[in-house]
């Protein structure tokens, strides 16, 4: 092969991988995230992806149990898991209280002679 096609090919390629690298979210997998879901759908795996050189965010892909993919934001699922920590802490506190309350004849209260 002679040099100068091969000078031609390499600056091709060159060309080629600098475009790839400007262009670094044509490689995601979410185009389109949404901020929320619908749990009645059902969950069946979630698919994490850091951000790499291909791809410079975070990818959260969801995969529901009829077989669907979507992707969601990382802040709505930060949101979410917020959402379901503090509904538990209510939840515990709640059950917390109903379990220490005491009602009249128990053998909390004292009759005095």
């Amino acid at each position: 092969m002679c040099s100068p096609i091969k000078a031609i090919l390499v600056l091709a390629v060159v060309i080629c991988m600098s475009a790839a690298q400007l262009n670094k979210s044509r490689s995601c997998l979410c185009h389109d995230a949404a901020n929320t879901f619908d749990p009645k759908v059902g969950i069946k795996d979630v698919t994490i992806y850091p951000a790499t050189t291909f791809c410079n965010k975070v990818e959260i892909i969801v995969t529901t149990k009829n077989g669907s993919d979507f992707c969601l934001k990382p802040k709505a699922v930060k949101r979410m898991l917020a959402n379901l920590t503090r509904r538990k802490v209510l939840s515990s506190k709640a059950a917390a209280a109903v379990g220490t309350s005491s009602t009249p004849g128990s053998a909390n209260t004292t009759q005095q002679a």
